[in-house]
């Protein structure tokens, strides 16, 4: 019996997003070892208390950092932070905050991207590492 899948118009989340461009970055390290280096940022994972909320602000979590920090320099940048979004989200999806800290990190000399979906994601840390996507 053959199975069938049925195409929706739904959009993943940006934790499925997420995921799917880290098993993209463990295979493409293979081919450039830098991959290996690309890690996320905790800190849009809500609290499950206001105890948790309390602690994770109390411990450094903070409002507005990106998502992924890749601590490899190219060219003239320390780094490349990435912000993802969803596939289907809008520059006018990021908050006050997430503005605020991308403008500063630029201004500290780190290459910064919003990227909607993990491919155009994979791309963009590509290009930054002078690979072929």
């Amino acid at each position: 019996m053959t199975a069938r899948f049925r195409l929706t118009a739904t959009t993943p989340l940006e934790a499925s997003e997420q995921a799917a461009l880290f098993q993209w970055s463990k295979v493409m390290s293979l081919k450039d070892a830098r991959l290996r280096w690309l890690f996320s940022i905790p800190n849009g994972t809500a609290a499950s208390s206001p105890a948790e909320a309390v602690k994770a602000k109390r411990t450094g979590r903070k409002k507005g950092v990106p998502d992924l920090f890749l601590p490899v320099p190219s060219r003239e940048y320390h780094g490349l932070f990435v912000e993802l979004k969803r596939r289907n989200g809008r520059m006018s999806d990021l908050s006050d905050e997430q503005e605020m800290w991308i403008r500063m990190l630029t201004e500290q000399g780190y290459k910064t991207a919003v990227c909607f979906g993990w491919e155009d994601a994979a791309k963009t840390i590509s290009i930054y590492l002078g690979v072929e996507p």
